[in-house]
């Protein structure tokens, strides 16, 4: 599944801070390539239940650059998240997974 990135200033990221409360994360494993990335990334994934996931690109200061909206299966999938053929400067970027405002996970990526 290709799919293209939402406006980046339409979307809001989730504070960082931890929320000691949280339930059972779906997310049983994630892997993202290729790292270094260019203009796409791919994803795969397994959930234990199906979800709406968000995911958002930041970069090093924490600014949200993409971020998408999907309604992913339970069980394993694989998706391409599409950066437009941007040209992003090199450095130190991140991929956040949220599912209800609470961050599954955190994945560093270099550009």
């Amino acid at each position: 599944i290709a799919i293209g990135a939402a406006p980046a200033e339409l979307a809001e990221v989730p504070a960082s801070d931890p929320d000691w409360t949280t339930q059972p994360s779906p997310l049983v494993n994630i892997k993202v390539s290729p790292n270094p990335f260019e203009y796409y990334l791919n994803v795969s994934l397994e959930l234990t239940d199906s979800s709406e996931l968000d995911f958002y690109l930041l970069d090093a200061n924490g600014q949200l650059l993409y971020s998408w909206e999907l309604q992913v299966m339970n069980g394993k999938q694989q998706l391409t998240l599409d950066l437009e053929e941007d040209s992003l400067p090199a450095g130190a970027y991140f991929l956040r997974v949220v599912r209800d405002d609470q961050i599954l996970k955190t994945i560093t990526l270099v550009r």
